[in-house]
């Protein structure tokens, strides 16, 4: 992988073309980049950070191998259906905690609406949340989410 003057980087195609990895790509969480001359494409954070793609003068070579170890462990969690379950509910857990689940409000969970994803899961979105302003909803088992579209009606207007 060679860093060109412009900071984008560059790898060759067995096409005789190149890949080019500019900032924008990074920064927009792009996660593919075709080649510029066929129409084969490489995974971005794969190409950045391969050990295999680095130049040995780098001096962030180490780090990048730790962030290419760590890209491929998020890769095999986020392909494997049942490791990807396992990683979900632990961050719903860092995010979502009761105190109590004995003491869970009946009418909380009767204010809530739900929609199914095409995964099997589903979106749910409470009251609370649209009084918030909240209107970004993922899906209870996959990395979809949507975003849900909502008028607030008065008590008048409602009558």
């Amino acid at each position: 992988m060679e860093e060109n003057d412009d900071g984008s980087y560059s790898s060759p195609c067995r096409c005789g073309g190149e890949y080019v990895i500019t900032n924008a790509h990074l920064q927009s969480g792009q996660s593919m980049v075709c080649c510029t001359t066929c129409t084969l494409s490489i995974r971005v954070l794969y190409a950045v950070f391969h050990p295999d793609k680095l130049d040995a003068a780098q001096t962030e070579k180490s780090q990048a191998v730790k962030e290419f170890h760590a890209i491929s462990e998020a890769w095999n969690v986020l392909s494997n259906s049942e490791l990807k379950s396992k990683y979900d509910k632990g961050i719903t857990g860092l995010y979502f905690t009761w105190e109590n689940d004995s003491a869970l409000n009946l009418k909380w969970l009767n204010g809530s609406y739900s929609s199914p994803c095409r995964c099997g899961g589903e979106y749910v979105i409470t009251n609370a949340h649209l009084q918030s302003g909240q209107s970004m909803v993922c899906c209870t088992t996959c990395t979809l989410s949507i975003r849900v579209l909502y008028a607030v009606v008065s008590e008048e207007e409602d009558s």
